[in-house]
């Protein structure tokens, strides 16, 4: 049996590196292809490749694609099975964790770090995981100008598409569900999400900034809220290690199916 090409969006903030650092070194002879717009450049500067040249035989070595440029069609020519995974987490957390990620830039570089409202109006794409999903996960920059409504009708449809979604918080106990499928060692918790509790320690519920916060977060709480039961569905079935294997046959039958 052919093993699936694992596609694995990864939206900032959401656990990822924690999930790149954890698959990439036990790989082995599994090729782990991390893709983002840097990666991109430096594999055209060493007249590689573009990911968007490669054909059946480039991607027979792959068997995970991971990375912030992952979009929907990603290895949609492969040749084989794929199977495509994200990260979801609470918008509120989302936008906090990006904002100290940005400002412990500032710092490094000795600059006076931005105050969130100016930081805010600066970020667009930053501030809306809505947006995200529009812009990069569906390649569709055309569609950011469209009513919120439909921007979230969107965003929804692309979630409940993919095979393996979780929230965040899930993740530990999810993950050995994909290190099984992927015929990995199980590994200790990742506590991926430590680092954001401890930025929500510094936003006071009761204060101005954590409701301007929610405020300007309106959309993407329904967003998270409609999707919520799905990713509690999926917390449930992705502790079982049989999950994933279960999805790759249901693939299997739905692609017999349509060939018939």
């Amino acid at each position: 049996m052919v093993a699936a090409l694992l596609v694995f969006h990864h939206i900032p903030k959401t656990g990822g590196t924690t999930i790149r650092k954890l698959l990439q070194p036990n790989l082995g002879e599994i090729s782990f292809l991390h893709l983002n717009e840097q990666k991109e450049l430096e594999r055209i500067a060493r007249n590689q490749k573009a990911v968007t040249e490669f054909t059946t035989t480039d991607w027979a070595r792959i068997r995970i694609v991971f990375g912030h440029a992952v979009h929907q069609n990603t290895g949609i020519d492969c040749g084989r099975q794929r199977l495509v995974c994200s990260v979801l987490r609470d918008p509120v957390a989302w936008l906090i964790s990006k904002y100290n990620q940005e400002m412990r830039k500032y710092h490094r570089d000795g600059v006076q770090p931005l105050a969130f409202e100016k930081w805010y109006r600066i970020a667009p794409l930053s501030r809306s995981l809505v947006d995200w999903l529009v812009r990069y996960y569906l390649s569709a920059p055309n569609l950011l100008g469209r009513p919120q409504s439909e921007k979230r009708k969107i965003a929804l449809n692309a979630v409940q598409k993919l095979d393996f979604v979780v929230d965040l918080r899930d993740l530990d106990t999810c993950m050995p569900s994909l290190l099984t499928f992927l015929c990995m060692p199980i590994a200790t918790p990742t506590r991926a999400n430590a680092a954001g509790l401890d930025y929500l320690n510094h936003f006071s519920e009761s204060g101005g900034c954590w409701q301007a916060v929610v405020d300007r977060l309106e959309s993407d709480l329904r967003f998270y809220e409609d999707a919520s039961p799905l990713l509690v569905d999926n917390a449930k079935k992705f502790r079982h290690p049989t999950s994933l294997l279960a999805v790759q046959a249901r693939h299997r039958v739905s692609h017999s199916s349509d060939l018939n």
